[in-house]
């Protein structure tokens, strides 16, 4: 299998959902390389039983330090948890690593339906196509 570099952004409002997600589909994330930011990191730690890379909080250099290892190519999926319902703050944030992930060739899920759908793909388990 290739392991797949997958990086993980929660909204505080989403804690819950990422919890259930994540516990759902450990099976798949232990066998990836998995990045949180902020608290994400601890609740993907704590759900898969692995090590997770954490990055900072969002606001406090997370959003930065994901956005250069996109465009580093250190990143293969981006599986945001944000909330839909009115503008939030993060939302800046958030379209601009969605923007970065689009120009850099990276599978973006916004939300469960789509973060399932590709970590039940078989091409999860091929090699990234080069940007």
């Amino acid at each position: 299998m290739n392991k797949k570099r997958i990086a993980v952004v929660a909204h505080e409002n989403k804690k819950v959902d990422l919890i259930n997600w994540s516990y759902d589909n450990r099976n798949v994330l232990m066998h990836h390389e998995i990045i949180g930011i902020g608290t994400a990191g601890n609740i993907l730690e704590g759900t898969i039983n692995r090590p997770v890379q954490k990055l900072a909080k969002g606001p406090f250099g997370g959003d930065q330090q994901l956005s250069a290892m996109i465009s580093e190519g250190k990143i293969d999926i981006i599986i945001f948890f944000s909330n839909p319902a009115g503008r939030n703050v993060e939302d800046s944030d958030i379209e601009v690593l969605q923007q970065a992930a689009i120009d850099n060739n990276i599978a973006v899920a916004a939300n469960l339906a789509t973060a399932d759908y590709i970590l039940a793909s078989s091409l999860i388990e091929q090699e990234a196509v080069a940007a």
